[in-house]
Protein backbone atom coordinates (compact mmCIF):
# COMPACT_ATOMS: atom_id res chain seq x y z
CA UNK A 1 0.00 0.00 0.00
CA UNK A 2 1.52 3.30 -0.79
CA UNK A 3 1.75 6.22 1.57
CA UNK A 4 1.28 9.83 0.94
CA UNK A 5 2.97 12.54 2.58
CA UNK A 6 0.09 15.17 3.46
CA UNK A 7 0.73 18.40 1.97
CA UNK A 8 0.47 21.52 4.21
CA UNK A 9 -2.33 22.78 4.21
CA UNK A 10 -0.34 26.51 3.27
CA UNK A 11 0.60 25.03 0.06
CA UNK A 12 -2.49 23.94 -1.57
CA UNK A 13 -4.22 25.21 -4.32
CA UNK A 14 -6.64 27.31 -2.69
CA UNK A 15 -3.96 29.11 -0.57
CA UNK A 16 -3.51 32.63 -1.73
CA UNK A 17 -1.29 32.72 -5.17
CA UNK A 18 2.27 34.42 -5.10
CA UNK A 19 0.90 36.31 -7.85
CA UNK A 20 -1.27 39.35 -8.88
CA UNK A 21 -4.22 38.80 -11.25
CA UNK A 22 -7.72 39.54 -11.58
CA UNK A 23 -8.80 36.03 -10.47
CA UNK A 24 -7.06 36.57 -7.28
CA UNK A 25 -8.26 39.95 -7.39
CA UNK A 26 -11.87 38.88 -7.45
CA UNK A 27 -11.42 36.54 -4.96
CA UNK A 28 -10.76 38.96 -2.63
CA UNK A 29 -12.73 41.56 -3.17
CA UNK A 30 -16.45 41.48 -0.95
CA UNK A 31 -19.36 40.24 -1.88
CA UNK A 32 -22.58 42.12 -1.30
CA UNK A 33 -24.85 41.28 1.08
CA UNK A 34 -27.98 39.95 -0.74
CA UNK A 35 -29.83 41.40 2.72
CA UNK A 36 -28.13 44.71 1.95
CA UNK A 37 -29.91 44.79 -1.67
CA UNK A 38 -32.87 46.41 -2.17
CA UNK A 39 -36.26 44.48 -3.11
CA UNK A 40 -38.27 44.66 -6.31
CA UNK A 41 -40.87 46.97 -5.76
CA UNK A 42 -44.14 45.78 -4.47
CA UNK A 43 -46.21 46.65 -7.20
CA UNK A 44 -44.08 44.61 -9.85
CA UNK A 45 -44.46 41.83 -11.61
CA UNK A 46 -43.12 40.55 -14.78
CA UNK A 47 -44.89 41.04 -17.72
CA UNK A 48 -44.44 37.80 -20.35
CA UNK A 49 -42.45 38.99 -23.56
CA UNK A 50 -45.02 37.72 -25.86
CA UNK A 51 -47.26 41.00 -23.66
CA UNK A 52 -44.50 43.02 -23.71
CA UNK A 53 -43.27 42.18 -27.49
CA UNK A 54 -47.33 42.52 -28.50
CA UNK A 55 -47.83 46.13 -26.34
CA UNK A 56 -44.22 47.42 -26.73
CA UNK A 57 -42.72 49.57 -29.39
CA UNK A 58 -39.49 48.19 -29.79
CA UNK A 59 -36.71 50.92 -30.30
CA UNK A 60 -33.34 48.82 -31.24
CA UNK A 61 -30.48 49.82 -28.76
CA UNK A 62 -28.05 51.21 -31.33
CA UNK A 63 -30.74 54.07 -31.31
CA UNK A 64 -31.20 54.68 -28.09
CA UNK A 65 -28.38 57.38 -27.67
CA UNK A 66 -30.11 59.39 -30.46
CA UNK A 67 -33.72 59.04 -28.83
CA UNK A 68 -32.28 60.22 -25.65
CA UNK A 69 -30.73 63.30 -27.39
CA UNK A 70 -33.96 63.72 -29.67
CA UNK A 71 -36.15 63.76 -26.28
CA UNK A 72 -33.61 66.36 -24.62
CA UNK A 73 -34.21 68.59 -27.98
CA UNK A 74 -37.71 68.88 -26.97
CA UNK A 75 -37.17 69.96 -23.66
CA UNK A 76 -34.75 72.27 -24.46
CA UNK A 77 -37.03 73.87 -26.70
CA UNK A 78 -40.42 73.75 -24.86
CA UNK A 79 -40.86 77.01 -25.41
CA UNK A 80 -41.29 76.44 -28.67
CA UNK A 81 -42.64 73.12 -28.74
CA UNK A 82 -46.12 74.23 -28.49
CA UNK A 83 -46.08 76.84 -31.16
CA UNK A 84 -44.44 74.08 -33.45
CA UNK A 85 -46.62 71.20 -32.96
CA UNK A 86 -50.12 72.70 -31.49
CA UNK A 87 -51.86 70.68 -28.73
CA UNK A 88 -51.89 67.34 -29.81
CA UNK A 89 -48.77 66.29 -29.35
CA UNK A 90 -47.02 65.15 -25.60
CA UNK A 91 -46.47 67.51 -23.13
CA UNK A 92 -42.93 68.38 -22.56
CA UNK A 93 -43.29 67.63 -18.89
CA UNK A 94 -44.14 64.00 -19.51
CA UNK A 95 -40.94 63.83 -22.22
CA UNK A 96 -38.73 65.16 -19.28
CA UNK A 97 -40.22 62.59 -16.60
CA UNK A 98 -39.78 59.89 -19.18
CA UNK A 99 -36.02 60.91 -19.93
CA UNK A 100 -35.28 61.20 -15.97
CA UNK A 101 -36.92 57.89 -15.50
CA UNK A 102 -35.34 55.94 -18.35
CA UNK A 103 -31.83 57.38 -17.51
CA UNK A 104 -31.80 56.74 -13.84
CA UNK A 105 -33.04 52.89 -15.25
CA UNK A 106 -30.35 52.18 -17.30
CA UNK A 107 -28.05 53.98 -14.82
CA UNK A 108 -29.48 50.96 -12.37
CA UNK A 109 -29.51 48.68 -15.21
CA UNK A 110 -25.97 48.88 -16.15
CA UNK A 111 -25.13 49.51 -12.51
CA UNK A 112 -26.71 46.04 -11.80
CA UNK A 113 -25.00 43.94 -14.69
CA UNK A 114 -21.49 45.09 -13.62
CA UNK A 115 -22.73 43.51 -10.07
CA UNK A 116 -24.38 40.42 -11.42
CA UNK A 117 -21.19 40.07 -13.63
CA UNK A 118 -19.20 40.31 -10.59
CA UNK A 119 -21.19 37.64 -8.14
CA UNK A 120 -21.44 34.90 -11.08
CA UNK A 121 -17.52 35.69 -11.69
CA UNK A 122 -16.71 35.58 -8.18
CA UNK A 123 -19.32 32.73 -7.52
CA UNK A 124 -17.41 30.52 -10.22
CA UNK A 125 -14.09 31.25 -8.72
CA UNK A 126 -15.23 30.39 -5.36
CA UNK A 127 -16.78 27.26 -6.92
CA UNK A 128 -13.82 26.18 -7.83
CA UNK A 129 -12.02 26.90 -4.57
CA UNK A 130 -14.64 24.85 -3.17
CA UNK A 131 -14.32 22.16 -5.68
CA UNK A 132 -9.93 22.00 -5.21
CA UNK A 133 -10.07 21.66 -1.51
CA UNK A 134 -13.23 19.17 -1.76
CA UNK A 135 -11.22 17.74 -4.24
CA UNK A 136 -8.30 17.43 -1.51
CA UNK A 137 -10.05 15.99 1.15
CA UNK A 138 -11.52 13.28 -1.36
CA UNK A 139 -8.22 12.35 -2.54
CA UNK A 140 -7.56 11.80 1.34
CA UNK A 141 -10.71 10.26 1.99
CA UNK A 142 -10.09 7.52 -0.60
CA UNK A 143 -6.37 7.05 1.12
CA UNK A 144 -7.79 6.52 4.54
CA UNK A 145 -11.54 4.66 4.35
CA UNK A 146 -10.25 1.35 4.11
CA UNK A 147 -8.13 1.59 7.02
CA UNK A 148 -10.56 4.01 9.03
CA UNK A 149 -13.84 2.38 8.30
CA UNK A 150 -15.73 5.26 10.21
CA UNK A 151 -14.75 7.66 7.81
CA UNK A 152 -17.76 6.29 5.46
CA UNK A 153 -20.05 6.67 7.99
CA UNK A 154 -18.97 10.37 9.41
CA UNK A 155 -18.68 11.74 5.73
CA UNK A 156 -21.37 10.59 3.55
CA UNK A 157 -21.72 13.97 1.31
CA UNK A 158 -18.10 13.63 -0.13
CA UNK A 159 -18.02 10.42 -1.83
CA UNK A 160 -21.70 11.03 -2.99
CA UNK A 161 -20.30 14.12 -4.99
CA UNK A 162 -17.15 12.80 -6.61
CA UNK A 163 -19.67 9.29 -7.45
CA UNK A 164 -21.80 11.74 -9.20
CA UNK A 165 -18.63 13.40 -10.55
CA UNK A 166 -17.68 10.12 -12.22
CA UNK A 167 -21.37 9.31 -13.07
CA UNK A 168 -21.30 12.67 -15.53
CA UNK A 169 -18.27 12.13 -16.74
CA UNK A 170 -18.74 8.37 -17.83
CA UNK A 171 -22.54 9.33 -19.14
CA UNK A 172 -20.75 12.34 -21.16
CA UNK A 173 -17.99 9.61 -22.95
CA UNK A 174 -20.57 7.31 -23.56
CA UNK A 175 -22.61 10.08 -25.46
CA UNK A 176 -19.58 11.24 -27.06
CA UNK A 177 -18.88 8.00 -28.61
CA UNK A 178 -22.23 6.98 -29.11
CA UNK A 179 -22.16 10.56 -30.94
CA UNK A 180 -19.30 9.97 -33.13
CA UNK A 181 -20.56 6.28 -33.92
CA UNK A 182 -23.43 7.42 -35.46
CA UNK A 183 -21.64 9.90 -37.10
CA UNK A 184 -19.33 7.16 -38.39
CA UNK A 185 -22.01 5.10 -39.44
CA UNK A 186 -23.85 7.76 -41.50
CA UNK A 187 -21.01 8.64 -43.40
Amino acid sequence: MKTRTPVPSDRTATSTPDFDDSIDRTRKASAVDAAALPACPPAWRSTSPEERGRRLRHLSEDHRAEALDAGEELIHLADHYAADFGALVPDPAKIAWVLDELRRTLGAAHQIERLRAFHAERAEILTHDLFTVLSEVHREFEHRVDRVPVLAERYRQLPLLFAAIRRDISDGIAAANARREAAAAKG
